[in-house]
C-alpha cells in the first residue's frame, strides 16, 4: 500500500489549462492594442504561455503543469504584455487556491457519476473570482473552471480550467471528511412565496442549500412568487449528522429577511431503495 505524502514532496500535478482573456488592458496606445502572455508562479516553479501579439482578447488553450508540495499555497498569476525594447508591463495580478481541487482529489469518487459538481465556489471579496467556479468528476478525473478577475488594473478577466493528476506512489492524506455519498436535490417549485418588491407585488426569488461549508444555490426567477425551477443541486455528505440548511431569498435589493428551514439527510435512509 503506498505510503501518504511527506512534507516537501510532491503530492500530485496541476494542470491548468489557460484558456483565454478578454478584455485586458491596453498596452500600445499607437496600436490600440496590448502582446499578453500568462506566467504562473508557485512556490520556486514559474511556467508562462506563448505571446499572443496584437490581441486584447486572446485565445491561448494552452495547458500548464506545476508540481504541488502544499496544496495551502495559492498559485500567483500575472500577465504581462511583450515589450521588445523596454521592460514587459503588468497588465495585472490575480491567484487562486489548490485547496479546493485538492479536497476533492482526496476523495474516492469512482462511483460518482460523470460531470457530478462536487463543490462551488463562490465570488466574494477575498478571492479573485469573476464567477462562480465549479470543482467536477469529469471523465474520471478531478477538474475546476476559474474565470479570474485581474487586479491592478481597470479591466481583464482570465479563463482557466484545473486539473489534478495523481503522482504514482502517492496516497492522499484522507481526514475524517470522507465522502459518504452524494444528496441530490431537485429544487421542483415553489408556492405562494412572500412579496419582496411592493411596487411590482411581486419578487425574485432564489433557493440557497447549505450544508456545513457547502453552499450551493438555483437559478433566480424573476418577478414570481410561484416559481417553477426544475433543478438539481447536489451536496458532498461528508457526515450524516449535518443538517442541510434551504434558505429562500429574494434578488430584490431591499428584500425581507430570508425565511429558512432545515433537514438531516440521515432521515433519507429510511426511505432509500
Amino acid at each position: 500500500m503506498a505510503a501518504a505524502a511527506a512534507a516537501g514532496q510532491v503530492i500530485g500535478l496541476l494542470k491548468v489549462r489557460v484558456v483565454r482573456g478578454s478584455n485586458l488592458a491596453i498596452c500600445d496606445p499607437l496600436t490600440h492594442t496590448s502582446d499578453p502572455y500568462v506566467v504562473l508562479c508557485y512556490g520556486s516553479e514559474k511556467v508562462k504561455t506563448s505571446v499572443q501579439k496584437k490581441n486584447p482578447n486572446p485565445l491561448w488553450n494552452e495547458v500548464l503543469q506545476l508540481s504541488v508540495t502544499n496544496p495551502t499555497k495559492p498559485v500567483k498569476l500575472e500577465v504581462f504584455d511583450e515589450d521588445k525594447f523596454t521592460a514587459d508591463d503588468s497588465m495585472g495580478v490575480a491567484e487562486f487556491n489548490v485547496t479546493d481541487i485538492y479536497d476533492a482529489a482526496k476523495l474516492d469518487l469512482k462511483h460518482v457519476s460523470d460531470g457530478t459538481r462536487i463543490k462551488t465556489i463562490y465570488p466574494v471579496g477575498v478571492n479573485y473570482l469573476g464567477a462562480e467556479s465549479h470543482v467536477s468528476w469529469k471523465n474520471g478525473k478531478v477538474v475546476q473552471d476559474i474565470t479570474l478577475k485581474l487586479k491592478k488594473v481597470d479591466s481583464g478577466l482570465i479563463v482557466l480550467q484545473l486539473e489534478w493528476a495523481h503522482v504514482p506512489g502517492v496516497t492522499l492524506y484522507v481526514d475524517m471528511e470522507c465522502l459518504l455519498g452524494l444528496l441530490k436535490v431537485r429544487v421542483v417549485r415553489g408556492v405562494n412565496l412572500s412579496i419582496c418588491d411592493p411596487l411590482t407585488h411581486s419578487s425574485d426569488p432564489y433557493i440557497v442549500l447549505r450544508l456545513g461549508t457547502q453552499k450551493v444555490k438555483s437559478s433566480i426567477k424573476y418577478h414570481s412568487i410561484n416559481p417553477e425551477w426544475n433543478e438539481e443541486l447536489t451536496l458532498s455528505i461528508t457526515n450524516m449528522m449535518l443538517p442541510v440548511k434551504i434558505v429562500s431569498s429574494s434578488a430584490f435589493p431591499i428584500t425581507l429577511l430570508p425565511s429558512a428551514t432545515s433537514f438531516f439527510h440521515q432521515d433519507l435512509l429510511s426511505i432509500s431503495v
